[in-house]
């Protein structure tokens, strides 16, 4: 009821002029501040990052592992991380796509309001002819009905033997 009485006032408002079309509103992109930011943002971090994580080379300091000398494996890590998830995100901004090899959408919405429609409209109150199903095979079970009754694994609680 809630549903129907907020269509309601919808449908009331249009016809009042004081409420425009909202179809357009979900074609409203995301504003291309918001990728180049994040993207700039990652890029300048890690090219910070390549300076600020370098070790000190210098005679009175120890250094437990020289490995960390040569090759920075948090820092890898973490740049695979970040540019990964930047990749997944710039992907999720248009998560249908356009390219040849992505789902026709259109499609696949004009058929699901066109089946919706027809249920609604055409198939109102006629209940479909009952048959027995083309598939179904009698095939005999690969038990006998004597094993059938005894159960192998009945569900006996452990304090049902109690008294």
């Amino acid at each position: 009821m809630p549903i129907q009485w907020a269509l309601m006032l919808v449908n009331d408002l249009k016809k009042q002029g004081k409420l425009e079309d909202g179809s357009m509103i979900t074609s409203v992109p995301v504003p291309l501040a918001y990728p180049q930011t994040v993207a700039l943002a990652i890029r300048f971090y890690f090219l910070i990052s390549v300076v600020s994580r370098q070790y000190l080379i210098h005679p009175t300091l120890n250094h437990p592992n020289p490995v960390d000398f040569y090759i920075p494996f948090m820092t890898m890590f973490q740049f695979i991380f970040y540019v990964g998830w930047l990749k997944v995100a710039e992907a999720l901004l248009n998560p249908l796509g356009e390219d040849d090899d992505d789902f026709e959408s259109n499609y696949i919405i004009d058929r699901n309001i066109s089946i919706g429609l027809s249920i609604v409209d055409d198939a109102y109150g006629q209940l479909p002819k009952q048959m027995p199903d083309t598939f179904k095979v009698h095939k005999k079970p690969l038990y006998t009905e004597e094993s059938a009754k005894v159960p192998i694994n009945p569900l006996i609680g452990s304090a049902a033997q109690k008294k």
